[in-house]
């Protein structure tokens, strides 16, 4: 019983890349996160400078976290 976890997924896929491929989703959906709450909180003169409606901003926030 030399290793307990495969070195590769079934197709070839080295686990290590896999690992990272979710640890990187996970991190993308936390950014997206965070941007999202700083849209909801932030003010009506800066949502003019960046061009974005209040509208826009609610319809951003209903999108669930992976997307």
């Amino acid at each position: 019983m030399d290793r307990l976890l495969p070195r590769r997924l079934p197709g070839g896929l080295p686990l290590a890349r896999f690992a990272g491929r979710i640890l990187q989703a996970i991190m993308r959906a936390l950014e997206r996160s965070r941007q999202r709450r700083a849209l909801a909180t932030a003010s009506d003169a800066i949502l003019h400078d960046i061009g974005l409606t209040r509208a826009e901003i609610a319809e951003e926030i209903e999108k669930p976290f992976w997307r």
